[in-house]
């Protein structure tokens, strides 16, 4: 895990610092531009981090409980619980966000599952196949297609 210097820095500097990288973060036009400065600019165990605090925190959003977020995320259960400490305490703006997302998800998730039905339904098996097999197969992989969380 990357470390933080020890070596003492002033607030002001450290101020700049931070608005610095937060204001390169807002000058990012798209999604694109995003991925581009966040892969320049952090370590693969940075990214992961990050990326793993962030989708804690929305299956927290999504009411998953702690056990299910750590077999599902292998993380710990008191980063699953530290990440829910943030959101209670200082993460309205986060929330929000995260909220939209999980609607956005839902919404996607739900299209997906029901055109797979519909086509599944409609469309007969290729000739001389099983129909069990074939109706089996084809639940699968709406099960393997489904939202990771």
């Amino acid at each position: 895990m990357p470390q933080i210097s020890k070596r003492f820095v002033k607030p002001a500097v450290k101020e700049k610092i931070d608005n610095l990288f937060i204001e390169c973060i807002a000058e990012c036009r798209n999604q694109k531009e995003a991925a581009n400065f966040i892969n320049v600019l952090l370590t693969r165990t940075e990214k992961t981090v990050i990326a793993k605090r962030v989708a804690i925190a929305l299956m927290l959003t999504k009411g998953y409980t702690a056990t299910e977020i750590d077999e599902k995320l292998k993380v710990s259960q008191a980063t699953v619980y530290t990440v829910k400490y943030w959101l209670e305490d200082k993460g309205s703006e986060i929330n929000k966000i995260l909220s939209n997302i999980a609607k956005r998800d839902d919404r996607q998730e739900s299209e997906n599952l029901d055109l797979q039905r519909e086509a599944g339904s409609i469309l007969p098996p290729p000739p001389g196949i099983n129909w069990k097999s074939y109706r089996h197969s084809q639940h699968e992989k709406i099960r393997d297609t489904s939202v990771a969380f």
